[in-house]
């Protein structure tokens, strides 16, 4: 029994906890999900990260350098700190880009100068720094032994939402002027829906095979679905137009 102070009466405890549960906060979805079972939390023990990336410039240049570069970090820098430094970085580009580039026409005359040039130094540096701390992270997680299914949750779940920035920002260096050589803006759609396939089925690769395979072909992949993504834009936009 709970007293209620306006009333000055007790309150029977299973009243209370019926009333939280009309509580708006309950009615979302993500308050419905059921707890983990015993069978997944012990799954979380046997768990192992495993990736196979046979890309000759992550063989020979990239890892060797993510290894030397990590050994500069202490210890006890937490692989999710340096995963999480390396987000804010390509979202703090990105907002900035925004901010002096809304429409994407920085590329549409080159002879008008819409960004400053320090914009895009700073943006080179925190795009160099995103993507090294995106490398070393992991690396990290081993090297400490503080490697976990939850890191790579957050690893993977901040690359899911950092994907599509990256080509957005990109706009404002190509332009949407298709006749200055720029990207027709109404594609931008079909090729992030290219990318978001590409990185959905490499993990659900994953999922069923306990394995990421980055092959040497994986780069010219992504290259050949942003094709196909902006021939379906393409044809999507001409129908539309003939309509």
């Amino acid at each position: 029994m709970v007293e209620d102070v306006e009333k000055g009466t007790e309150v029977p405890e299973e009243e209370i906890h019926s009333q939280s549960k009309n509580s708006i906060f309950d009615k979302l979805y993500c308050y419905k999900m059921p707890n983990l079972s015993t069978e997944q939390l012990n799954g979380f023990s046997k768990y192992k990260y495993a990736a196979i990336d046979t890309s000759p410039l992550s063989k020979y240049v990239m890892h060797p350098l993510w290894d030397w570069g990590v050994t500069f970090f202490p210890t006890w820098v937490a692989p999710n700190v340096m995963t999480f430094t390396g987000y804010i970085c390509l979202l703090s580009y990105y907002c900035l880009l925004a901010h002096y580039d809304w429409n994407f026409s920085a590329g549409n005359d080159p002879d008008k100068v819409i960004i400053p040039i320090w914009v895009w130094f700073v943006a080179a540096i925190l795009h160099s720094a995103s993507h090294h701390l995106d490398g070393m992270d992991g690396k990290q997680a081993r090297r400490t032994g503080s490697g976990s299914p939850l890191g790579e949750l957050m690893d993977h779940g901040i690359d899911s939402n950092c994907m599509w920035m990256l080509p957005v920002s990109l706009m404002s260096v190509f332009g949407t002027d298709p006749e200055s050589g720029g990207i027709n803006l109404y594609y931008a759609p079909f090729l992030l829906l290219s990318l978001t396939f590409n990185f959905w089925v490499s993990h659900w690769e994953k999922y069923n095979t306990g394995v990421l395979y980055l092959p040497w072909l994986f780069d010219i992949a992504q290259c050949v679905s942003d094709v196909v993504g902006w021939s379906i834009g393409n044809f999507f936009l001409s129908f539309i137009a003939l309509a």
